[in-house]
C-alpha cells in the first residue's frame, strides 16, 4: 500500500507521548496509510513500550547529532546534491532563507529537512502532518520551502506561548491547520 499521510516526530516511540501512540493506532485502525518520520532515534529506557503495536513503517532521518556519523553525512549531503539537481533555484532560496538567520534552525535540522523531502518524493507522500516541538516544526517548515508541500501541526499551548511570535506566526500561516491541545488557547 502507498503511504498518504507522512507523520514527523522529534523521537519515535517516546514514552511520554502516549497521546501520540494512540492517535497513530486509531489512525491504523481506520485505514489510514502512514509512514512515520523520526528525527531521533530512540532509547530504550525512554521507548514506549507499545510502539510495537504500530503497523506503519517508520524511518529515522539520519543526523549529525548528538554524535557526528562520517555515513549518516553521507546520505544527508546526497540527499541536498539530488534537491540541488531538481531545482537549484529553490534549492538555493531555501538555503538563503535558512541558513543566514542566527535566530534561524540548526544546520541539522536544514540538513534532516532535505533528507526528509527526498524520501517524501521516493514515497510519493505529498501530505505532512507534525508533531510539534521546536525541533520537528523547524524541520517540517524547511521542508515545506524544499517542495511547497502541504503540512499540517499538532502542537500543545505551552509551545504556542514559548514561541518567537515572529516565527509561529509564519508557521501557523503556511501550515494547512493547526490543532492545539490544551484546555485553552490563552493561558497554560
Amino acid at each position: 500500500m502507498q503511504p498518504l499521510i507522512g507523520l514527523v516526530l522529534e523521537t519515535f516511540p517516546k514514552a511520554s507521548e502516549t497521546f501520540i501512540l494512540n492517535e497513530i493506532l486509531e489512525l491504523e485502525r481506520q485505514g489510514l496509510d502512514l509512514h512515520i518520520f523520526s528525527l531521533r532515534c530512540f532509547s530504550e529506557q525512554d521507548s514506549h513500550s507499545e510502539g510495537a503495536r504500530v503497523k506503519s513503517p517508520v524511518t529515522y532521518l539520519p543526523s549529525l547529532l548528538p554524535k557526528f556519523d562520517r555515513d549518516q553525512e553521507i546520505e544527508l549531503v546526497s540527499a541536498h546534491v539530488e534537491l540541488f539537481e531538481q531545482d537549484s533555484e529553490t534549492y538555493l532560496k531555501t538555503s538563503r532563507l535558512y541558513l543566514k538567520s542566527d535566530k534561524g534552525p540548526r544546520f541539522n535540522n536544514f540538513l534532516q529537512a532535505g533528507y526528509l523531502v527526498w524520501q517524501l518524493q521516493k514515497l510519493g507522500i505529498i501530505q505532512l502532518h507534525v508533531y510539534s516541538t521546536e525541533v520537528s516544526t523547524a524541520t517540517v517548515d524547511i521542508a515545506q520551502s524544499f517542495s511547497g508541500g502541504f503540512y499540517s501541526v499538532t502542537t500543545h499551548t505551552q509551545d504556542i506561548h514559548l514561541s518567537d511570535q515572529t516565527t509561529l506566526n509564519r508557521r501557523m500561516a503556511e501550515a494547512g491547520f493547526m490543532v492545539i491541545c490544551g484546555a485553552t488557547g490563552n493561558n497554560h
